[in-house]
């Protein structure tokens, strides 16, 4: 997994190259985003994390990007209110590659964080 991370991170500070400081920043926060969409939408995870929680857990890095804590409670909102899947069912090859569905997800978001 840290492999399709740090490979969607390269590609993304590619594509778009004022957002984050670094490639590790993007892979950190990917993580994050990751974690939480699994924690929030596992149907065996009895504890589900709060916006309070993710807040807190975010990755130290995360925080030196100086993304506005509102923008970070943003992406939290969404993906408690839509999960981040792949299209298809299981028992289909996926249309999309995961690399591709979180790309279109944080395109869609157009979430722009002002890099210090």
């Amino acid at each position: 997994m840290n492999c399709i991370i740090q490979k969607f991170a390269k590609r993304y500070c590619e594509d778009n190259p004022n957002v984050f400081k670094n490639e590790n920043n993007a892979c950190l926060l990917t993580y994050d985003v990751i974690r939480l969409n699994a924690n929030l939408h596992n149907s065996k995870n009895w504890k589900k994390m709060t916006k309070f929680e993710f807040l807190n857990k975010l990755s130290f890095q995360t925080m030196e990007e100086n993304i506005p804590r509102e923008q970070l409670e943003e992406i939290y909102d969404s993906i408690l209110l839509e999960e981040i899947k792949l299209k298809g069912d299981d028992s289909k090859i996926p249309n999309d590659s995961f690399l591709d569905k979180l790309r279109s997800w944080w395109i869609s978001k157009k979430w722009c964080f002002n890099v210090v």
